[in-house]
């Protein structure tokens, strides 16, 4: 390597653990939200998957799964949102699904100037025909489960840069 390159290499990682560090200083704690009370129906990525398309998400982000959205789309079109697909390669973790459940919940919360709409996610309760309560969901919960169950799309650190953060 060029003696250039040798000292660009030597000092990245110490760069990017600079640049890690003064950003999460730099960084405003945030309140997660919680599920609202009397839910009794666990996340199901099946209702998230409909809640998906029924919501409109579609119109401002595009997903691996529907891929035949794009179909509707005028060509080089720009589109609003990100591509939602391998979610999970970023937020299949504890906190990060207490985030992305909190930012599809309440996007304000965390952005006020964001253009991402609150879609009011209120808890839905499901009745019988005879009007007997059979559960209660929270749709912004099963959003997060379908959004996460869709995969990480193969995605992994590359293999130097785990062996760069074990060995600090």
């Amino acid at each position: 390597l060029p003696e250039d390159d040798q000292v660009t290499e030597r000092f990245e990682p110490l760069e990017v653990f600079a640049i890690s560090h003064f950003l999460l200083q730099s960084s405003q704690s945030f309140d997660y939200l919680d599920a609202p009370a009397g839910v009794t129906e666990a996340a199901d990525a099946g209702r998230g998957q409909v809640l998906f398309q029924e919501r409109g998400c579609l119109a401002c982000h595009s997903h691996n799964r529907f891929s035949d959205g794009e179909d509707y789309r005028p060509p080089n079109e720009i589109v609003q949102g990100p591509d939602l697909s391998n979610l999970a390669a970023k937020f299949n973790s504890a906190d990060g699904r207490r985030w992305l459940y909190s930012w599809i919940r309440e996007p304000t919360r965390y952005h006020a100037r964001t253009v991402m709409p609150n879609l009011f996610l209120e808890k839905i309760t499901h009745r019988d025909t005879m009007g007997n309560v059979t559960g209660v969901t929270d749709p912004a919960a099963d959003l997060v489960e379908y959004l996460i169950s869709t995969g990480d799309g193969g995605w992994a650190p590359a293999e130097e840069a785990v062996e760069e953060l074990d060995a600090q």
